[in-house]
């Protein structure tokens, strides 16, 4: 089976192919995540989505933590998608309530606080990321993916000279950007892996200002 892991700043989705858990920040956010929109900012239109992509280890989740951070900086709100190619993560926690709900049987499971939600559900299968995007993120400016190197959205792919890393993708794959701590004789722009804010730049110039 195949899963992949969601989130959002200051929310969180979490979706696989057997079940997925919702956490969102608060009441308020919590509706405005499952779509109402108080500014208004982008009732027409739905997130620029760009998959963040390499081979295993090679920096993908470090990259994105600070990459986020720089972007939602800029005054975007930025989700994120973690996919779980082989259907291994585990949200909830053995012994928990909700984990005897679930265990009892029960299709779908929720809690609440005064501050966060959270909704685990079962699934037939796993939702492509459109599905994903379109349901859950449309208050959002940017949703970065990490992972789907095989899927159709755009993707920057990290590379590391430690792991020889050569790039996976291609143009035909829709490879818009390299980041890397070595040369790369690629077609398109590359960074440096420390050039947070260049690529920053290239992603806000290049998905995001028409939008914005």
């Amino acid at each position: 089976m195949v899963s992949c892991l969601i989130s959002v700043v200051r929310s969180q989705l979490v979706f696989s192919s057997k079940e997925y858990k919702i956490n969102c920040g608060s009441y308020e956010r919590g509706y405005e995540f499952f779509g109402s929109k108080k500014d208004g900012r982008r009732e027409q239109s739905m997130p620029a989505v760009l998959s963040i992509v390499g081979r295993s280890k090679v920096g993908k989740t470090t990259f994105l933590e600070k990459l986020v951070p720089e972007i939602r900086n800029r005054g975007y709100r930025v989700g994120t998608i973690k996919h779980d190619a082989h259907d291994h993560f585990e949200i909830d926690h053995e012994g928990k309530d909700t984990w005897r709900h679930r265990e009892a049987g029960a299709q779908a499971v929720a809690i609440s606080s005064p501050t966060r939600f959270a909704l685990t559900k079962t699934v037939e299968s796993e939702l492509s990321v459109d599905t994903i995007v379109a349901t859950y993120f449309t208050d959002e400016d940017l949703v970065l993916t990490e992972g789907y190197k095989s899927g159709s959205k755009a993707k920057i792919e990290i590379c590391r000279k430690e792991l020889k890393s050569e790039p996976l993708c291609s143009q035909a794959d829709r490879l818009v950007a390299v980041v890397s701590d070595f040369s790369v004789t690629v077609d398109v722009p590359l960074f440096e892996l420390e050039d947070i804010s260049g690529v920053a730049d290239f992603i806000e110039e290049r998905f995001l200002r028409k939008t914005a």
